[in-house]
């Protein structure tokens, strides 16, 4: 089992032995015991376990296979509850509520996209066919499934990822600046457990495919670009076979995202799209913004 690649080489952080600390909650505000929480959900990392004997007694202990593509830095695999705390997928960020807060949401969106087999992460096959692809439509586009969903379960779980990989401090998030505006209005949302509009934060979800790549180990750190002809910030989360384009904007969302966005009406237009391809129009709008 292989985590996949990640992109560049992060900061070594000091190792904390204790199992919490003392510090105000970053979601609630309030002076509580923080958990050293997973920036991203913990479900992901478990799915891509395998054990390893380390030690001198030999003790078999879980290990996942990080891939850093830099030739400063070695792959291998590394022993949980190491490996995410030197690359900042792990601080002391929430207070036990707000953790058991967002594992509620995650229990039901894991189930709702990978069913009970959870070792490791397979897809489910979600929605039916809605249609021939429109006009028009991206190279890289397979076909639109229109799925129904949870609205509120889904849209709280998809404003948690970009709220705690807007918060992180650790560089695999470093391209992830919501501003103090729009990370305090995604925290209130947060901490009320209220979705908000279909216009507020919306998150375009596609399905990775490909017969060479297993897209359900892929990770890859966020990314982001600037529209400018819509002034707004576009993000861009692949992790779990999925990407996850989110519209950041104080004025109207991107009409593309607002298309396969998460509708209060229960339902959502999933495109399914060729992994690689998808991957390569990104690359292509981040060049074109200066990004890379």
């Amino acid at each position: 089992m292989r985590l996949a690649p990640l992109r560049g080489c992060f900061r070594r952080r000091d190792a904390v032995s204790s199992v919490s600390v003392k510090g105000t909650c970053k979601l609630c505000n309030s002076l509580r015991e923080l958990r050293h929480s997973h920036i991203m959900p913990d479900f992901y990392i478990r799915s891509l376990e395998a054990l390893k004997k380390t030690g001198s007694r030999g003790v078999a202990q879980p290990h996942s296979f990080v891939g850093i593509a830099r030739p400063d830095c070695k792959d291998g695999w590394r022993q949980r509850g190491h490996w995410e705390k030197q690359l900042g997928w792990k601080e002391w960020l929430l207070c036990d509520d707000c953790e058991k807060r967002f594992g509620a949401h995650e229990s039901k969106v894991v189930k709702f996209l990978y069913g009970n087999a959870r070792t490791p992460l397979k897809k489910q096959t979600l929605g039916a066919l809605a249609g021939s692809l429109p006009a028009g439509a991206p190279p890289e586009f397979l076909e639109i499934c229109d799925v129904q969903i949870d609205y509120r379960e889904l849209k709280l779980f998809q404003m948690s990822l970009l709220w705690r990989a807007g918060v992180a401090k650790g560089e695999f998030f470093q391209n992830v600046e919501l501003g103090e505006k729009h990370e305090r209005k995604l925290r209130q949302l947060l901490v009320k457990d209220d979705p908000g509009s279909e216009r507020d934060y919306p998150c375009g979800m596609f399905d990775l495919r490909s017969n060479q790549v297993d897209f359900e180990g892929f990770w890859q750190e966020p990314t982001s670009c600037h529209d400018e002809d819509q002034g707004q910030r576009l993000y861009n989360i692949i992790i779990g076979g999925y990407a996850f384009m989110y519209s950041v904007s104080s004025h109207s969302p991107s009409q593309s995202v607002l298309t396969f966005c998460a509708k209060r009406n229960g339902r959502m237009l999933l495109p399914v799209v060729k992994g690689e391809l998808f991957l390569q129009r990104c690359a292509m709008r981040l060049r074109k913004t200066g990004k890379i």
